[in-house]
């Protein structure tokens, strides 16, 4: 079995999600369920954002999945990620519409854990990668 096919979203994780024009992080709890690439799952945000559904694809090293919120009213937000080759760690960017978008850091909450000065400086060198890639684009 090739390094590609050992990886699996499957789990609990943790991780922020920051918008394009602020400066802040926003914590979220996301749990999936992965079946033959197909990923399913739930997301806590920490905040009156609530309860949320996700569902999309994952393909080692790709993962797109879709958050709709229980909450009436909140369009949906797709998600498109990177794994990093340990498999701890994902990141990538997400969008609502056309209008509101940024980029996301998730990293395997069901492994060790990070420690908290660890994951700020991993989140800070990510945000400032992505914003970069995103604004070269």
């Amino acid at each position: 079995m090739g390094a590609e096919n050992s990886h699996s979203v499957q789990g609990n994780w943790m991780g922020n999600y920051y918008y394009q024009s602020v400066n802040q992080a926003y914590a979220f709890e996301v749990v999936f369920l992965e079946s033959k690439g197909l990923v399913d799952g739930s997301v806590l945000d920490d905040g009156h954002l609530g309860e949320a559904r996700v569902s999309g694809s994952f393909s080692f090293p790709k993962l797109s999945f879709v958050k709709k919120y229980d909450r009436a009213g909140l369009d949906p937000v797709r998600y498109e990620g990177i794994m990093d080759d340990d498999g701890k760690r994902i990141s990538g960017t997400w969008r609502i519409n056309l209008t509101c978008s940024g980029t996301f850091v998730i990293w395997r909450s069901d492994d060790e854990e990070l420690n908290e000065d660890e994951t700020e400086q991993a989140d800070e060198v990510e945000v400032k990668t992505l914003t970069s890639a995103a604004a070269s684009r």
